[in-house]
């Protein structure tokens, strides 16, 4: 198999896990918690100004994207967690992945394989705690930062802006 064809199955192969994935988590999420992540909801679902807790707005502002996809906070909740999961998993093995000298795919695989044992995220499961969407945007800042770091012209300024943007809003998510 040539290198263009191991690309694509690989491609294919993450996406198809990914998917697969996000489906299992949706599917033993929880829900929330404690009151906070209700509040959080709660503004997220009507878009209310609460002055206190506006340092957090683009965690609830990203909540509430899949909360009104869905069409329900508590379904959203679940959405939302189970993306940020998923979404940092697949991260989490392409950082592995871009670091690794030798076996790439095998080094991608051990770092998924270390982040199933952390018990934080998967504890919580469902709860859509602001720490969830810090990893997630501080995991694909370094991920755009790796991609970025060899690219040259519009993708490399393409992959630096996500970062820069990415960057802002994990500081947004926890402050």
């Amino acid at each position: 198999m040539d290198s263009s064809n191991r690309r694509y199955v690989e491609a294919t192969a993450l996406i198809v896990g990914w998917a697969g994935l996000f489906t299992a988590l949706y599917l033993t999420a929880g829900g929330p918690l404690s009151w906070d992540e209700l509040l959080y909801m709660e503004t997220s679902w009507n878009l209310k100004e609460v002055p206190w807790i506006l340092n957090r707005y683009a965690h609830i502002y990203f909540q509430s994207i899949f909360m009104h996809m869905v069409g329900d906070p508590i379904e959203g909740a679940k959405v939302y967690w189970s993306f940020l999961i998923s979404s940092s998993i697949l991260g989490t093995y392409l950082c592995a992945r871009r670091m690794a000298v030798h076996y790439p795919i095998l080094t991608g695989l051990i770092a998924v394989a270390l982040f199933f044992h952390l018990r934080l995220p998967f504890r919580y499961s469902g709860t859509p705690y602001a720490d969830f969407c810090l990893m997630f945007f501080g995991i694909w800042s370094a991920v755009f930062s790796l991609m970025g770091s060899d690219r040259e012209g519009r993708m490399r300024r393409f992959l630096f802006l996500f970062l820069g943007l990415f960057l802002f809003l994990s500081i947004k998510s926890k402050e």
